[in-house]
């Protein structure tokens, strides 16, 4: 199993789902120039199945950022080739993984804030 932390000032739990803090098309109130938000559900329940991906900075001290994507993972050479597991590309030194499918088993709000995403183990190993 992973998890993975999301934002909280960006990420709430709220009726089983993950809800994100975006910006309402709107825009930006030009008097005082505050952007208008809403909170919207993300696909993250519980039971929902995302791709686990990491980047990892080359050259840094920076540690491996974890991350879902919803399906298999594009590569950054071909998009058209898409993958559950292995290298997806390099860009800017950022190295991308996929590593396998996953089901969220778990979702709750962390003391310091940030919304914690448990997963399982890889649902399909022998998948590419």
């Amino acid at each position: 199993m992973k998890t993975i932390r999301l934002n909280g000032d960006r990420y709430r739990v709220k009726g089983g789902f993950v809800q994100e803090l975006v910006e309402i098309d709107q825009g930006r109130d030009v008097a005082t120039y505050d952007a208008k938000y809403k909170w919207v559900p993300t696909k993250i329940r519980v039971g929902a199945e995302f791709v686990l991906c990491s980047t990892t900075y080359l050259g840094t001290d920076l540690p491996k950022y974890y991350w879902i994507h919803d399906g298999p993972v594009p590569g950054n050479s071909n998009p058209s080739v898409e993958r559950y597991h292995g290298w997806r590309g390099t860009w800017n030194d950022a190295y991308t993984a996929a590593h396998g499918l996953r089901r969220v088993r778990r979702l709750r709000k962390l003391k310091t804030g940030q919304v914690s995403v448990t997963l399982s183990d890889d649902l399909h190993p022998d998948w590419d």
